[in-house]
């Protein structure tokens, strides 16, 4: 059964074979590694597929697994760009 899982990385593990996402919970996921690419998908807020680098720890992420592995990847933003002019814009958190 396929679930969804949101929190926030504390660890960001890569082997040979695999990449371990590790929660802040202490829960712990992976993705396969197939000639030096992950297996699962990463999509940003635009819901655009992006690379692993995009993926820091802190994110605050959501994904879908099945049995503890990793289908895909959804990377929420930290800061919002608030701006009514091109000149004048706020960052919040």
């Amino acid at each position: 059964m396929i679930k969804i899982i949101s929190g926030k990385i504390k660890n960001i593990i890569l082997n040979e074979n695999n990449m371990f996402i590790e929660f802040e919970t202490g829960d712990k996921y992976y993705s396969e590694i197939i000639k030096g690419t992950v297996t699962c998908e990463i999509f940003n807020e635009q819901n655009k597929i992006v690379p692993l680098y995009y993926l820091e720890h802190g994110d605050l992420i959501k994904i879908k697994i099945l049995e503890n592995k990793i289908k895909k990847i959804y990377i929420n933003s930290k800061y919002q760009f608030m701006s009514d002019s091109s000149e004048d814009g706020y960052l919040t958190n």
